[in-house]
């Protein structure tokens, strides 16, 4: 003690200083580590804040994609995808650099890359078939219904949960990660200030015990006079920190050099207040300048903060508010209670007394749909000191959806006449309403034209078709829909013409039937006299058979009856002109024959033409045409046989005519030529015997005619009931056709049923006509001869 008495007032200072400020030196070194410490922690704790800040972006982006995967999946149109597109590139984004943000974190890192895995699933289970879907009903190839069963299943709930789920544990770790930095913070704080607390104490006892042994030199370390030092005190205290401290040069230990260390770290600290406040009063005119709705509350729950924003917001809603909360006033909020909000103010304290973080959540008050966020405030030693929460009205967005679901309701039930109230909307909401409204009208002004349509088609009108102006797939139905009703104009009057023609040509085959009818009849009736006339000639070829025999017994007798001989010669030549002339008359019933044949031939190929061009209808009459022909050509080959056979008669008789002439002739010779005269007699016996076998050949081919004609009679009788019932179909079609009102005014009406007009009364019949060469005897008939016209040709 002895030592430090002996000790200058510097020294003892000196001494009495040293050890304090040694102490604060280390004091000073151990705080600066520690502020080194806490600057990387709050370094740790900035970056934990910005990858949580990523996370929520994240989240705002996956919520911008399937916002505008919604708005695309509802109304169809492509412009609402952007914020899908937008979102899935600011989400790759994010991810990416959230990935590098958290390298350091392998868990982390993981889960970022689970996240978009989830994503691509997302989109393959999801994204694209919903779109896909909405594709095909944009190309009427599906309906809204379908893309209403395909969310229902929940894919796309189900990715999006798991993917919420994912960001929640990240932003979850990376919230504990701040709680354990906060702690080491605080760990760091707590110990550092316990550090300065015991140097401080330390150095302070020190200071004590100098100050004990310098108080009696106070006077000389002054620094100056006692009263200056008093008046500069009295400045300093007062706040006159403008006027400078004065010392003596080098002074820095005295107490005005103190004193003037203290007026400098007094302006600084004032000056920094002065910053604080200046940044205080920022803050608060930039939350009062934010379009964020935020209010804050003490640890009371009363209101000590609410900007502009929310003030604006809760007084548009003041009067719905009222409906649940009547004493609701937004004038008078600051001072009030948050309480005020609930109608269970104690389930709100309690939920706030257990809040460790942040809150999500939505309430409804008088019809008003507001989501809150809320955080709790602490100070810097952890203590609850407030409450903010950030309000949102999203009554709009409640309504719209509401809007939205009644209408979808409404289209599924097949109700297109629901549309979006606009006069409560504005900005996205009324543009996006504007949207599904023209949608709407665009698809019910669609849809009841095509009704409309085919309304009037159910009805038998083909004169309407759709007027109005549609674009896209709308345009390509309302093409093919009016091309259709244009291509069934065209095939009902093609019909109708058709069933016209086939009418008509059912009158000209039932005319033509008829007309073969009566010819047929014509031709039994001469095929009767044919066989008539043949009968006679087979009796007078008989009896000149006999008589040719007779002539050659009595042959010997001739000189003794020359003169009967010559009466039995004269009755022999009329004999054989009788013959030739019912030859000559067989030739022409053969002629009628042929020309019937002919006839009958070219009707059945009418026909034939005729059931070619009525198609179907007439494949029958077609068959019976063609049997009708088959018939009419046979009649034509028997007619030229008989023509071969009567040839060859007339032939053969003009030889006996000949005989008999020359038999007359030399009839007073015959006495001196009777073997010449037998001799011939036995050739005109023969030639008769011949003439016989021929009329039969002839008979026989007569009595096949007879059949044939019988035959054409029958398929005559086919044709007329076949032309008949034709005409019944041409008649029925027409009455069917007749329901249609065509375009052009060409409604059908039906036709009267096709009857079979009396046919005219039969031509006559050209009959062929034969010279007869002349015969040497006045008294010898005409022969029959043919010409080389006499065959027909088969076509």
């Amino acid at each position: 003690m002895n030592m430090f008495e002996k000790l200058s007032l510097k020294g003892k200072l000196g001494i009495g200083f040293a050890i304090p400020i040694t102490l604060f030196i280390v004091i000073s070194v151990i705080a600066s580590q520690s502020l080194s410490h806490l600057l990387t922690s709050q370094k740790w704790v900035n970056h934990t804040h910005k990858v949580i800040e990523h996370g929520d972006e994240i989240m705002a982006e996956l919520v911008n994609m399937e916002t505008g995967l919604r708005g695309y999946l509802i109304t169809g149109q492509e412009e609402f995808l952007e914020p899908y597109y937008s979102g899935r590139e600011h989400f790759d984004k994010l991810t990416d650099e959230t990935k590098e943000l958290v390298s350091d974190n392998p868990q982390q890192v993981s889960r970022i890359s689970n996240l978009v895995n989830l994503k691509y699933t997302w989109i393959r289970e999801h994204v694209e078939p919903s779109m896909d879907i909405r594709k095909d009903v944009n190309a009427g190839n599906a309906t809204n219904a379908d893309i209403v069963a395909y969310i229902g299943k929940g894919l796309g709930k189900k990715s999006m949960d798991t993917m919420r789920d994912v960001i929640a544990d990240f932003i979850g770790e990376e919230k504990k990660l701040i709680v354990v930095r906060n702690q080491e913070q605080a760990d760091t704080a707590s110990a550092t200030t316990a550090i300065i607390y015991i140097g401080s104490t330390i150095a302070i006892l020190f200071g004590i015990i100098a100050a004990f042994f310098i108080i009696r030199n106070l006077t000389q370390t002054i620094g100056g006079e006692p009263s200056y030092a008093t008046a500069v005190i009295s400045r300093i205290a007062d706040g006159q920190l403008d006027e400078e401290v004065e010392t003596k040069e080098g002074d820095t230990t005295s107490l005005l050099a103190a004193m003037k260390d203290m007026r400098q770290k007094l302006r600084d600290r004032a000056a920094e207040d002065k910053r604080m406040i200046a940044e205080t009063s920022r803050i608060k005119t930039a939350l009062d300048s934010v379009t964020a709705n935020v209010m804050m509350a003490d640890a009371d729950r009363n209101i000590v903060y609410a900007n502009d924003a929310v003030i604006d917001t809760l007084r548009a809603a003041a009067d719905d508010i009222r409906k649940d909360l009547p004493n609701f006033n937004p004038e008078t909020l600051m001072g009030g209670s948050i309480d005020q909000f609930h109608k269970n103010p104690q389930h709100q304290v309690q939920m706030l007394e257990r809040m460790t973080g942040t809150t999500r959540t939505k309430i409804v008050v008088g019809g008003r749909h507001m989501s809150l966020i809320v955080n709790p405030v602490h100070d810097e030693d952890g203590n609850r000191i407030g409450t903010v929460v950030e309000w949102d009205d999203k009554t709009a967005e409640v309504r719209i959806q509401e809007e939205m679901d009644n209408i979808i309701a409404a289209a599924n039930d097949g109700d297109l006449s629901e549309r979006i109230n606009l006069s409560d909307k504005d900005g996205f909401f009324k543009q996006l309403s504007e949207g599904l409204n023209t949608l709407l009208d665009k698809t019910s002004s669609f849809v009841h034209d095509m009704g409309q349509m085919f309304e009037h088609m159910s009805e038998g009108d083909l004169t309407n078709t759709i007027s109005n102006d549609y674009r896209g797939e709308f345009d390509n139905i309302k093409t093919n829909a009016n091309n259709t009703v244009n291509k069934l104009n065209e095939v009902l009057i093609k019909i109708q013409n058709a069933a016209g023609a086939v009418r008509s040509l059912a009158s000209e085959v039932a005319q033509g039937s008829d007309d073969l009818s009566r010819r047929t009849e014509s031709q039994a009736s001469s095929l009767e006299e044919t066989a008539s006339s043949m009968e006679e000639m087979t009796s007078t070829v008989k009896q000149s058979s006999e008589n040719a025999s007779e002539a050659n017994t009595l042959a010997a007798e001739a000189k003794s009856k020359a003169q009967s001989g010559g009466a039995v010669v004269d009755d022999a030549v009329n004999a054989m002109s009788e013959i030739l002339e019912s030859s000559n008359k067989i030739n022409d019933i053969i002629g009628v024959i042929d020309e019937i044949a002919f006839q009958t031939n070219l009707l059945a190929l009418n026909a034939a033409v005729e059931a070619a061009r009525a198609g179907e209808q007439g494949r029958g009459f077609a068959v019976v045409a063609g049997e009708v022909r088959t018939l009419s050509q046979r009649s034509a080959a028997a007619a030229k046989e008989i023509k071969d056979l009567i040839r060859d008669s007339v032939s053969k008789v003009e030889s006996g005519s000949t005989l008999v002439n020359q038999s007359g002739e030399t009839l007073a010779e015959i006495v001196c030529a009777v073997d010449k005269v037998a001799t011939m007699i036995n050739d005109v016996n023969n030639a008769a015997i011949e003439q016989n076998a021929g009329i039969s050949q002839i008979n026989q081919a007569i009595t096949q005619m007879d059949e044939m004609t019988q035959q054409n009679a029958a398929l005559v009788e086919e044709t007329s009931a076949a032309s008949r019932s034709m005409s019944e179909e041409s008649n029925n079609m027409a009455s069917m056709i007749s329901f249609f009102n065509l375009q052009g005014g060409m409604a059908m009406s039906a036709m009267p049923t096709v009857t079979a007009a009396p046919a005219p009364s039969p031509s006559p019949v050209p009959v062929m006509t034969y010279e007869s060469p002349r015969s040497n005897n006045s008294s010898g008939g005409s022969a029959a001869s043919f010409s080389g016209q006499d065959d027909w040709e088969d076509f």
